[in-house]
Formats: C-alpha cells, structure tokens, sequence
C-alpha cells in the first residue's frame, strides 16, 4: 500500500513509512526476549524494552492519525467515510501485512 488516504478529488496522503525502524527494532527485541528465562532482572530489562518499542510505535502512529484527521476536518466542510470489509481483503495474502497493521485500515492507533 503505497497511499495511506486518497480523497475524492484526488489529493493522495502517502503512508507513513516512518513507523518502519521501530518496528524493526521491535522484530529484533522481540526474539530476544522470547529468549530470556522467567523470572531474572534482564528478562524484566528485555520486557522493559520492548514495551518502549511498542510504545514508541503506537505514538508515532497515534500523531498521524491525530493530524491527518485534524487537517481532513479543518479543510473541508463535509466528510463522508466508505466501509470497507476488512476480514475479506486480508485474505489477499499480498496486502493482508499492510491492511492489519495497526494504522492501516483499522481505525485503532495501537
């Protein structure tokens, strides 16, 4: 997916490719933790980690959303939204990571 909105008149909002080195960072944390046993002070130092990763995504997704929704609302005086089924376009195996994401075609930030 290489627009995250297009309105009716054609404007494209490209989709924000920023997301990407921290949810890199996440695919590296994550294994690392998975790895760790229960119970000792870096396996709480791992969680810690990844819980700043997860955070840092869902703000970073959270402030685009927050102002592209102000800027569509500040510039236009009606807005209409199309449903869409979602549980069937992700079964398009090429668009499903890009469709499920958090930030993609869910409403959610996180």
């Amino acid at each position: 997916m290489t627009d995250f909105l297009v309105l009716s008149h054609g404007e494209r909002i490209a989709h924000p490719r920023h997301m990407d080195p921290h949810e890199r960072a996440l695919k590296r944390d994550q294994p690392i933790l998975a790895r760790k046993q229960r119970g000792p002070a870096n396996r709480a130092k791992a969680t810690a980690k990844v819980a700043r990763q997860h955070a840092k995504v869902c703000d970073a997704r959270g402030d685009f959303l927050h102002k592209t929704r102000t800027d569509l609302v500040r510039g236009f005086d009606r807005i209409a939204l199309e449903d869409l089924t979602v549980a069937i376009m992700v079964k398009n195996r090429a668009l499903s990571t890009a469709i499920s994401r958090p930030g993609g075609l869910s409403s959610a930030p996180c």
